[in-house]
């Protein structure tokens, strides 16, 4: 297994272990509203992770890893239907 492997399955069994509360089945039927204030909850859970600025310098509050990890990730969290959307342009 490479870094990155280990570093996408870590990313995907997290996203698993949030995704009833953040996840695509968490969100259907939501409001445009109600969904946008569930992707800031989500984001924050995020955060609050060490999964935000995935490839920021760390001196900036990232993790310091490159683009793959950050890919990766992306990969992983599209494919639980997290709300994230809303904040890709801003983050």
């Amino acid at each position: 297994m490479t870094d990155l492997d280990a570093y996408r399955e870590t990313a995907r069994t997290w996203l698993n272990s949030v995704s009833g509360e953040f996840g695509r089945d968490a969100r259907r039927g939501l409001a445009v509203e109600d969904d946008l204030a569930l992707g800031r909850r989500y984001m924050a859970t995020r955060f609050e992770a060490g999964y935000a600025g995935i490839n920021w310098p760390v001196e900036y509050g990232g993790q310091g890893f490159g683009h793959l990890e950050k890919v990766a990730f992306d990969t992983e969290e599209m494919s639980f239907g997290m709300p994230s959307d809303y904040f890709r342009i801003s983050l």
